[in-house]
């Protein structure tokens, strides 16, 4: 899940991962890397999105980790995605 001002968006039930945890690849490490940071650009605490165009393209990023993180490490954890900036009632 994507947060405000975190630097990886992968957690687990302490907080934010360290972005050497886990050992992905790096093409997988720079695409978790650029949907944070489309988060950060394009998601505002107040007001939401910036467009229903960018949220949908962060849901659909969103997922599309999920399934490439369950293929490099899904065998050692479970991979879950939480689109709380798109579905608030997550929270």
């Amino acid at each position: 899940m994507s947060d405000y001002h975190a630097t990886w968006p992968l957690w687990d039930d302490v907080g934010v991962k360290d972005p050497s945890e886990p050992d992905v690849s790096a093409e997988l490490a720079a695409r978790l890397d650029a949907w944070q940071e489309s988060f950060e650009q394009g998601f505002h605490y107040e007001h939401g999105w910036r467009s229903a165009e960018q949220a949908a393209v962060y849901a659909e990023e969103g997922r599309e980790l999920q399934r490439l993180l369950t293929a490099e490490i899904g065998r050692w954890v479970h991979v879950e995605l939480d689109l709380w900036p798109i579905n608030p009632e997550q929270d």
